[in-house]
């Protein structure tokens, strides 16, 4: 049998012995890598690193040599979660730091200019190299469940890369599912937490059948690649909110046969491997007559293998959504706007401003405006409009502040003007209220929305954070479990908020674990590196806040912790002061 088979059946294997994983070891260069436990270790020094970039270095590994590109790390390592190119940069400048590397003169990570980067240590196992080391295993009850890539990782005959394998597993295991974007407590977008208090039960919905991937050719053993590219193409397509998505798995019996018959849509796949090659090719038909719709071959280098998975799922949801696409768009914008052009430049404004900076709050300014021009009753663009005006007030964007929040004020109350029933018109408007420091006047806005929404977690949410803003900390607790149990897959926010809560209550424990998770979740939020930074100071652990301090001078090199406060919502003097002399002991 040849080397090729021998080597897709061990990785297979290794995908089903995942739990080992915490008995893995990987040397690099002199380090050697526990990944399960975040550790990176050489001789008497144990240096951990955060999640994510433990995820930055695996992968690296896994491709050692290669040229990694950043839209790759990016899209994979934070999968279905919307970061800027910071949140790479500042993993690998971790991962310097960790290892001892110079950027300029690189022993462990190259950066190849306009490309991304490249591993370029040597890598191996103890056995491999004659090392013995007592390995570390990681307690049952920290291994969790969730969604996995294993069958993906770059495969080679070593043992190195078989324990990475297991180890790839493991992380996104632990890791599971990356919990949706959504829009909360934040100058970027209106969107209701709670959909279901506030919009019409949903029309029908198109489905499509993702149908089970044959293996091309005499090669049963490679059954693992075709069932792991179908079940990757199904749970990317799931992100098509206007689509229904139908695994079919043979194996596990998944969908039924009336399912399939009713879908609108159906998708057809092969795949096979050949030596260095990979073959495969997918089809996309119409589900009532068998007409195809969409089809394409590929056949590249087995080192190929993400940008083909990548291709495939855009490429079949390209083609979905053009089937789809206009009529989807004109039944949304009815909900909202009488102008589907209005509608749109309001989805633009959204898209501009995933990743908040500047020049997105301006871009966002226009198209807001442009969807107002358009439909003039549009409440939601006023709504966006108001946020965008906070937001240039809050980081001090405006050449005047106060106008731009005066500003802000007045495109609030014109969406609840002309919507009253919306939730989120009065929610802006509590916002707004909550930035000019008139907190009063906010949780009456927010008590206004929850009377047209009681579901409206986003409200529950604000109006926990302003507790803790006027010196209430303990009074905000309750408010912020509430809204995370009515939107369980709640954003980076709500664990900031909860965290700073915890952080005046001095209860730091309960502090770093929510920050922690804000910061997972958002690695650029100036605001959950602010208090976390705080938080380890106030626990004793400074070497941990100098951390902290580094990653917030990265992400506004000229930040001064009076001049943030200048525009910062918190009216407790106590609160304040103590906030401003753990920064200041930090030169903040």
């Amino acid at each position: 049998m040849n080397r090729t088979n021998n080597d897709d059946r061990g990785l297979e294997a290794l995908g089903r012995s995942a739990d080992t994983a915490g008995m893995c070891l990987i040397r690099l260069g002199d380090w050697y890598v526990e990944a399960q436990l975040n550790l990176l270790r050489r001789g008497e020094q144990q240096v951990r690193l955060e999640p994510k970039v433990m995820e930055v270095l695996i992968f690296l590994i896994g491709r050692v040599g290669e040229v990694v590109p950043r839209d790759v790390l990016l899209t994979t390592v934070w999968q279905g979660v919307v970061v800027g190119d910071d949140a790479l940069t500042q993993a690998v400048i971790k991962l310097r730091k960790a290892l001892g590397d110079d950027a300029r003169a690189p022993l462990y990570i190259e950066t190849v200019a306009k490309r991304g980067y490249r591993l370029v240590a040597r890598i191996g196992t103890p056995d491999a190299v004659g090392d013995t080391l007592p390995v570390a295993r990681l307690p049952a009850g920290k291994r969790n469940s969730g969604r996995t890539r294993a069958w993906l990782w770059p495969a080679t005959a070593t043992a190195a890369i078989g324990c990475m394998l297991v180890v790839a597993v493991a992380l996104h295991r632990r890791a599971g599912p990356s919990p949706p974007v959504v829009e909360a407590v934040t100058a970027v977008a209106i969107s209701p937490a709670n959909a279901a208090a506030t919009q019409p039960p949903q029309a029908h919905r198109p489905a499509v059948a993702v149908m089970p991937f044959d293996v091309l050719g005499e090669h049963p053993e490679q059954r693992y690649l075709a069932r792991g590219l179908a079940s990757e193409l199904a749970m990317d397509l799931s992100r098509i909110s206007e689509l229904d998505v139908i695994r079919v798995d043979a194996a596990q019996r998944s969908a039924t046969a009336d399912e399939v018959a009713a879908a609108e849509f159906r998708v057809f796949g092969a795949v096979q491997r050949t030596q260095d090659q990979i073959a495969a090719e997918v089809q996309l038909v119409e589900g009532a007559t068998g007409r195809e719709l969409w089809s394409k071959r590929y056949y590249r280098p087995f080192g190929d293998l993400f940008a083909i998975r990548d291709e495939i799922e855009a490429q079949v949801a390209t083609a979905l959504s053009s089937q789809l696409g206009r009529a989807k768009l004109e039944r949304d914008a009815g909900r909202y706007s009488r102008s589907v052009a209005a509608y749109d430049a309001f989805l633009r404004a959204k898209a501009a401003l995933l990743v908040p900076t500047e020049d997105a709050n301006d871009t966002a300014k226009d198209l807001y405006r442009e969807a107002i021009r358009l439909d003039a009753a549009f409440a939601r663009a006023y709504g966006g409009l108001a946020l965008i005006h906070a937001a240039d007030y809050r980081n001090q964007w405006a050449a005047d502040g106060a106008a731009a929040l005066s500003r802000a004020q007045d495109m609030a109350k014109a969406a609840v003007q002309i919507d009253p029933q919306m939730p989120e018109a009065h929610w802006v408007l509590g916002y707004v209220s909550t930035q000019r420091r008139h907190h009063d006047e906010a949780l009456s806005h927010l008590d206004g929305a929850l009377a047209v929404a009681p579901g409206f977690a986003d409200a529950y949410a604000l109006k926990g954070g302003i507790k803790t803003y006027v010196g209430e900390p303990s009074a905000s607790i309750p408010l912020l479990r509430n809204a995370m149990r009515l939107e369980p897959t709640a954003g980076y926010l709500y664990f900031l908020l909860l965290g700073r809560a915890y952080f005046f209550l001095s209860d730091d424990e309960q502090a770093r674990i929510n920050l922690n998770e804000a910061i997972a979740r958002n690695p650029a939020n100036l605001e959950a590196h602010v208090y976390l930074a705080a938080t380890l100071l106030d626990s004793g652990d400074r070497d941990g806040a100098e951390w902290e301090t580094e990653e917030i001078r990265t992400l506004a090199p000229d930040f001064s912790i009076r001049t943030w406060l200048d525009t910062y919502p918190m009216t407790d003097a106590e609160q304040i002061e103590r906030l401003t002399t753990a920064l200041g002991s930090l030169n903040l």
